[in-house]
């Protein structure tokens, strides 16, 4: 899957959130290979349905995402790091309303 395929580049503009994205993608990954990642709490499913029904790219992206690290690690991703992905995705989309 390619970032920049859905529009997902680092620029001047937003350097800072791409970095923490890329930041969060590195520690997830390796978070999932020792099989610590963070466990699904009730208000974690809530706000993933809710953020991703009016962020309907954003949650295809970070599907997209998530289907990759199942294929290369083996792991489902958990409803919290999906939700932690989404809001990573929506501030780097043009989807949130503000040009990146």
């Amino acid at each position: 899957m390619s970032l920049e395929k859905n529009s997902i580049v680092r620029n001047s503009v937003n350097y800072t959130d791409y970095g923490r994205f890329m930041a969060h993608l590195t520690y997830l990954a390796q978070r999932l290979r020792e099989g610590r990642q963070s466990k699904d709490v009730q208000i974690s499913a809530m706000s993933l349905v809710s953020i991703s029904r009016d962020f309907p790219n954003a949650k295809r992206i970070v599907d997209k995402i998530a289907e990759r690290l199942k294929y290369e690690l083996k792991i489902e991703v958990s409803d919290l790091e999906r939700l932690y992905l989404l809001i990573h995705v929506v501030r780097l989309s043009n989807e949130n309303g503000t040009k990146k």
